[in-house]
């Protein structure tokens, strides 16, 4: 490899890096923003779950986590059955 082709690669990557601040800066990084990103909730903030009780966040798209998405209790939460080592459950 020559020298040449490395100053080549860093100018091209402080070219990069300064747009990229830039665009953050004074476009609040919309540029490089994925339109398609399915990991990214379309909105910035986080929704609950709306099953009375839970604290975890909603599942994608839809209004309750992935326990509650028939809408009943999961076998985890504290208003179903207790667990065999909590007061009340049995060992079977």
């Amino acid at each position: 490899m020559s020298t040449g082709d490395l100053g080549c690669d860093l100018a091209i990557f402080a070219v990069i890096a300064i747009f990229w601040v830039v665009d953050q800066i004074f476009n609040e990084g919309k540029f490089f923003d994925s339109i398609d990103d399915p990991v990214k909730p379309k909105s910035k903030k986080l929704v609950k779950c709306n099953f009375e009780g839970c604290t975890s966040l909603s599942f994608r798209s839809t209004e309750y986590c992935w326990k509650h998405q028939d809408g009943e209790p999961h076998h985890t939460d504290k208003t179903a059955k207790p667990n065999w080592w909590e007061e009340g459950g049995d060992a079977s």
